[in-house]
């Protein structure tokens, strides 16, 4: 009968095809044929109809196979064996049918040309899950969703709802967030031989993701670096086995000990944690030792410094007067490396007192006592005798008075120095001839010793307004200055000095005071409105006004033949106003007579004469302005152009005429009551 649909398939590592409805599958070409290169994937293959054959090709090769002889596919003979047609032409149309023409004229759609591919699931590390065949344009089916340790799924890297071409789809994860992993914290033992555990953190992490192991702070403790057991950076295993590691060393502290004075006795170098022992402290001339700073030899976490401490001892001075007179107290107390202090000066009559003294040795309060032991001390005297100091000061002048005298007692034979004063604006004249400070105290008590002091001498400069020196001079303590010739100013007036000078007391500086000077800006206005001076200070600038003059417009203010709009005031000066005339134009409006050129005027000007005009059947009647007759000669006092304007009288009422001729006018008679009549030089036109 008719040729039949046919249907493919791919099975057993075939391209297979039969006809629709029927169970027997014919292989066509085996899919080992359909690959490309070695190692290469296999590549998509396409169909045709060609020379009685269905033929295929790779995509993109110009070279076709033949798979069966479309012959083939007819079916069965007639029940005469002679009602079977032939096949005389095949085609695929433009939907990809195959349409079959056969020998009667009659053609067949066999329908579409399927072809089917192969689809491949795999997990992330390229196992194959699943293998299915998949009709082209049709979906796939995936296999349940994987798992993965440490990961969640997440989807398949391809689409497989509309197969094309052969695929492999890939299984894609999203890691974890909370997989765990440990980091474990050892600490080196006192001894050093051995770490021990000391701490195990339990975190959470990425799977896969790199992590750094936290380096604690341990007290006593410092991260060995350089131990080859450190595990510090690791990546997250998705089974939670990542193990960091880090380990300590322990801290070497340094313990010193030191006696008086900061001498080192000792230095003992342990392990944090360890224990040290005091060494024995020295004994110390004048001191008990009491102890040390710090007790704490135990477990000891930090380097330190620990100081023996002593309690210097105290001793007894026992004093004897020596023939003086008694004292309130005889004993004193003292500490050991401690200043003596509460001595008292005894008294002995005619005996001047020297010393405090053992074995020649002198003690006195300020001293530091370096004596291991009580002492007795033995005042020290001498026969004395007065003596006289004088202190005389420089005056002015430069001669020396006495301003005070010292009488003053000491032991006969000793060298005394006189005691030089600090005073106030004086100095001790050390080359003056008559100085006598030191002397020896004389039995017949005639030391006199004479001290002079002289004035100190000052620096006095008088300066002006811009620190321009104008005199400096040396002046004596107390002197007065004279002051130089009152300095001048440009623009002022020298006032005062500011500061007194008449008694110096210290360098100084005395600075000119002036006054600024006032000067006036007189207006000159040339016939314009008055404008009235300004007077102001020196150097004020002034920015000028501007002056009013009827009939004149202003040019500006003149100054030393120069024009100027502003000016800074340095004197007493006057200003002259320029001005320009103007002119103006007066319009000679006719009222309909003959047009009259204008008169061109000044403010001020003497209009003596103006033209007559003329008018048809009229006569000039005079100018107006402004409403008011214009009389001659007028004076022009506008400032501005005005306008006069013509009046004009018309033939007075009750003359009559008559016309001569066509070419003129006759007056015939006058019925009026005027005195004075007027006729136009023209009536009706006509002279």
């Amino acid at each position: 009968a008719d040729g039949k649909e046919v249907s493919l398939r791919v099975e057993s590592g075939n391209i297979q095809w039969s006809y629709v409805g029927s169970n027997q599958w014919t292989n066509l070409i085996a899919l080992t044929t359909l690959t490309g290169a070695k190692g290469a994937d296999g590549k998509e293959v396409t169909f045709r109809v060609d020379s009685d054959y269905i033929q295929w090709s790779y995509v993109g090769s110009d070279v076709w196979t033949n798979l069966i002889d479309i012959a083939t596919l007819t079916g069965a003979d007639g029940a005469a064996g002679q009602d079977g047609v032939s096949i005389t032409n095949t085609q695929i149309n433009a939907d990809g049918e195959l349409v079959v023409t056969y020998s009667n004229g009659t053609n067949k759609n066999l329908g579409k040309l399927f072809k089917s591919h192969i689809v491949q699931f795999v997990d992330y590390n390229n196992y194959v899950l699943k293998v299915e065949h998949v009709l082209d344009g049709h979906a796939a089916t995936a296999p349940d969703n994987p798992i993965r340790a440490g990961y969640t799924f997440a989807d398949w890297d391809k689409p497989t709802n509309n197969v094309k071409s052969d695929l492999v789809v890939k299984a894609t994860y999203t890691a974890k967030t909370d997989t765990p992993y440990r980091v474990y914290y050892y600490l080196q033992s006192e001894d050093k031989l051995s770490y021990n555990l000391h701490q195990v953190s339990s975190l959470i992490g990425i799977t896969d993701a790199e992590v750094e192991a936290v380096i604690n702070n341990y007290p006593g403790f410092t991260p060995d670096e350089d131990n080859v057991l450190n595990v510090l950076v690791g990546n997250i295993k998705a089974d939670g086995t990542l193990e960091l590691r880090v380990f300590y060393n322990i801290a070497i502290l340094t313990v010193k000990f030191f006696g008086l004075g900061n001498t080192l006795l000792d230095t003992q170098s342990i392990s944090y944690g360890g224990n040290v022992i005091a060494p024995e402290a020295p004994e110390v001339t004048g001191y008990t030792f009491d102890g040390w700073s710090d007790n704490n030899f135990e477990n000891i976490t930090v380097s330190k410094n620990i100081n023996a401490n002593y309690n210097a001892n105290e001793y007894t001075i026992t004093l004897s007067v020596n023939g003086g007179d008694p004292l309130l107290q005889t004993e004193f107390d003292v500490l050991y490396d401690s200043a003596i202090s509460g001595l008292p000066t005894p008294i002995r009559e005619g005996y001047a007192f020297i010393k405090w003294a053992k074995d020649e040795v002198e003690y006195k309060n300020g001293d530091i006592y370096k004596t291991a032991s009580n002492i007795n001390l033995t005042a020290v005297w001498k026969v004395k005798a007065n003596y006289t100091v004088n202190h005389y000061l420089e005056n002015l002048t430069g001669t020396y008075a006495i301003d005070s005298t010292e009488f003053l007692s000491g032991p006969v034979d000793e060298s005394v120095n006189a005691n030089i004063k600090t005073l106030t604006g004086y100095l001790f004249n050390g080359e003056h001839a008559s100085n006598v400070t030191s002397g020896i105290i004389l039995t017949d008590n005639s030391l006199v010793l004479d001290v002079y002091y002289k004035r100190e001498v000052y620096t006095v400069n008088f300066v002006d307004f811009n620190n321009t020196n104008l005199k400096t001079e040396q002046v004596k303590y107390l002197g007065a200055a004279t002051a130089p010739t009152n300095p001048t100013r440009v623009g002022y007036t020298f006032n005062s000095w500011s500061v007194p000078f008449n008694s110096i007391t210290g360098n100084l500086d005395v600075v000119a005071n002036y006054n600024i000077n006032n000067y006036a800006l007189m207006f000159n206005t040339a016939g314009g409105a008055a404008i009235p001076q300004q007077i102001k200070n020196y150097n004020t600038l002034i920015i000028l006004p501007t002056p009013t003059r009827d009939g004149y417009e202003f040019n500006g203010w003149k100054l030393n033949d120069e024009i100027i709009t502003e000016l800074y005031l340095v004197k007493n000066t006057t200003i002259t106003a320029t001005w320009t005339i103007i002119d103006y134009t007066v319009t000679l409006n006719t009222s309909g007579g003959n047009q009259l050129d204008g008169v061109t005027v000044q403010y001020g000007t003497v209009i003596e004469t103006l033209p007559t005009p003329t008018k048809l059947d009229y006569a000039f009647g005079g100018w107006t302005h402004n409403g008011s007759a214009v009389v001659l000669p007028y004076t022009f006092t506008a400032c501005q152009n005005v306008e006069f304007m013509a009046t004009w009288i018309g033939l007075s009422e009750g003359i009559t005429y008559e016309i001569v001729e066509g070419t003129s006018v006759k007056i015939t008679s006058y019925s009026g009551t005027e005195t004075n009549v007027t006729i136009p030089s023209t009536i009706d036109g006509l002279p």
